[in-house]
């Protein structure tokens, strides 16, 4: 469970503050990626999975409610801010699974007594 909380916590600060600097382009993905990556090496798989599942979904629902200018009510603009998020959980996914696989690969076996 606190996992899951601190994989929302950052998904919601990094996403919040993400309008400020997204004038660096895509690099801005770079430090979402490697959050990722690191909550993937993070507990057990179902953990990683569902870890990065949830910061991926709050990240990207974040950025999009900060960064949102439109005219149009926020309110209205949430189903569509939902199904985006819901791709930014599909990244998040991969990149922590990315991020279990390279536990598992470099993690050095443990010493027998």
């Amino acid at each position: 469970m606190l996992k899951i909380v601190v994989a929302f916590i950052f998904g919601v600060i990094i996403g919040a503050s993400g309008p400020q600097y997204a004038v660096l382009g895509w690099y801005s993905l770079i430090p979402w990626g490697l959050v990722a990556v690191a909550l993937g090496t993070w507990g057990n798989k179902r953990e990683a999975l569902r870890s990065g599942a949830i910061y991926g979904f709050s990240l990207s629902f974040a950025f999009l409610v900060a960064g949102y200018t439109g005219t149009r009510s926020l309110v209205s603009r949430f189903p569509f801010f939902v199904i985006l998020a819901l791709f930014g959980a599909v990244c998040g996914v991969a990149l922590s699974a990315l991020g279990y696989y390279l536990k598992l690969r470099f993690a050095r076996p443990p010493t027998a007594i």
